[in-house]
Formats: C-alpha cells, structure tokens, sequence
C-alpha cells in the first residue's frame, strides 16, 4: 500500500512516522527547513509512547510529485483541506482513499466539494503533538487514536484494509 502523508506537523509527521516504520511506502509532504531536515536526517518522532526514527523519509513539498497512492492522510490545519483537495487529483485514481484527521465534522465535505465522494472516509484523530524542531515531532499527551469509518457507517474491504495497516503499525482505532 502506497501512501501520502499531506501534512507532516504534529499529526501527520506521528502517525505517517508510525505507518513508515511498519514498512509501508510513505511518503511525506512537507516544507522549508522542516522537509529539509526530513530529507537529510529522516524524521524522529519523540513520544512519550516511546521514541522512534524514520531514516531515508521520502519527502516533498508538491503533492503532484508523489505519484498515484491508494491512501491520503490529511494532516493539515482544517482552514487548509480546501486548498488542498484541489491538489489531490494527481495522486488519486479510482481505489484512493482520502482520510481526514481533523477534528470536525466540515473536512469529509469540503473534500466532497473538489473529490468524487466514493474516494473519502469520515475521520479524526486525538493526539497533542506538535513540531519541535525541523524534522523532529515532539508527542507530549494523550494516547494517540484514528477514528474512521465510511460516510455511510457501512463496514467495507477498504475499511478493513485500513484497520490492518493500523493494527500492523501499532495505531489505534
């Protein structure tokens, strides 16, 4: 499974970190001196769940040079997603899934307003985490969590492939 971490702050850095070091092709959008230091040191991850790197972090700062993937995590701010959702069509197909972790109920339909609502799946995370220094994400509080689930409630393969690539990287649902 491909995937890209659209958003690599305190959300999508901690858990696209966690999904890259269960051995998944990730692949991190980031920028300025925090993607530079991704690119050259990899990123680490400070925890108070236990600390963790990912050396040799695929990075980028344009969506559109990540290439075709079968799930988005959508770690930006929640005044970003729109902007973003424009971005997403070059790395989607068919099979994608774009997972939003904001918190809110807004993301999954502002994603429907540019995305085919076929390819979103309600979603949002708890963690408090944040950027400490350019590619180090520092996690200070709470047991981090993904809630998801299909817009309709429906239990489907996609959610089931989703379950499995949390449960092999150690992420709660």
């Amino acid at each position: 499974m491909k995937i890209a971490i659209i958003g690599t702050g305190g959300v999508g850095g901690y858990f696209g970190g966690k999904i890259a070091n269960a051995g998944y092709d990730v692949t991190f959008v980031a920028r300025g001196e925090h993607l530079k230091a991704i690119r050259e040191k990899g990123l680490r991850i400070k925890s108070i769940a236990g600390n963790f790197s990912v050396r040799n972090a695929k990075a980028t700062d344009e969506i559109k040079n990540i290439g075709k993937v079968d799930l988005v995590l959508l770690g930006v701010k929640a005044w970003q997603v729109t902007d973003v959702a424009r971005q997403l069509h070059g790395v989607m197909d068919d099979h994608t899934t774009v997972l939003p972790l904001q918190n809110g109920v807004m993301a999954a339909q502002e994603l429907a307003v540019q995305l085919d609502k076929k390819n979103i799946m309600g979603g949002l995370c708890r963690i408090i985490s944040k950027i400490e220094a350019p590619g180090i994400i520092r996690h200070f509080g709470v047991e981090p969590f993904i809630a998801f689930g299909e817009l309709d409630d429906q239990k489907t393969d996609r959610t089931t492939r989703i379950k499995a690539l949390f449960d092999q990287a150690h992420v709660p649902y």
